[in-house]
């Protein structure tokens, strides 16, 4: 489970993107229209885009949020580990 915090509301799109250490992204989901901020969470079961389950690691989680009537998103990086 991925947590995550909007410090405000009327978000347009919301991308979260995994990225293994070669830079080579193995999962990503968009959310539109996020109304309301606060504390929510998303879900990433460990598998890939095709659902091949991913190796045990260090991964890149980078979250994109682009405001309603902005063009340049807010863009945040962390480094997550997978266990097995």
């Amino acid at each position: 489970m991925l947590r995550y915090t909007l410090p405000y509301s009327d978000i347009a799109k919301l991308t979260f993107a995994i990225y293994d250490l070669r830079g080579r992204r193995v999962w990503r989901l968009d959310l539109h229209n996020i109304h309301r901020p606060g504390l929510s969470w998303v879900s990433w079961d460990g598998r890939d885009g095709d659902g091949r389950s991913v190796a045990a690691g260090v991964y890149i989680l980078k979250m994109t949020a682009l405001e309603k009537g902005s063009s340049k998103p807010a863009t945040f990086k962390f480094r997550l580990t997978r266990l097995p």
